[in-house]
């Protein structure tokens, strides 16, 4: 997901962002490139390698989007847009809390 919203991301900063370390992640990687949904290659500034959604990637990634985009739907019926705020953001907090 993140690679999807940010294409091009590093290990590094992907570790930072899911709150894992470097060996997590750099196994992570390995497994989804070998599926051929990223591949790593050079960034603009060089200094580290990113991580690239394939087209294969970015097929699965728009579908994954429409079914959620769909369920989104379904599950929010009838909710108001600020219930709805208000329980991504506890949510959010909820995550933040559970990774420290």
């Amino acid at each position: 997901m993140l690679v999807w919203d940010e294409n091009g991301l590093s290990q590094n900063a992907l570790a930072r962002k899911l709150f894992k370390d470097k060996t997590t992640i750099a196994r992570l990687v390995a497994g989804i490139e070998s599926s051929g949904l990223v591949v790593k290659g050079e960034r603009p500034d060089r200094r580290e390698k990113g991580v690239f959604l394939t087209e294969k990637g970015k097929t699965i990634m728009d579908k994954a989007t429409a079914k959620v985009v769909e369920i989104d739907g379904v599950a929010g019926a009838g909710v108001s847009e600020a219930h709805l705020r208000i329980c991504r953001n506890v949510l959010r907090r909820a995550h933040i809390n559970l990774a420290r």
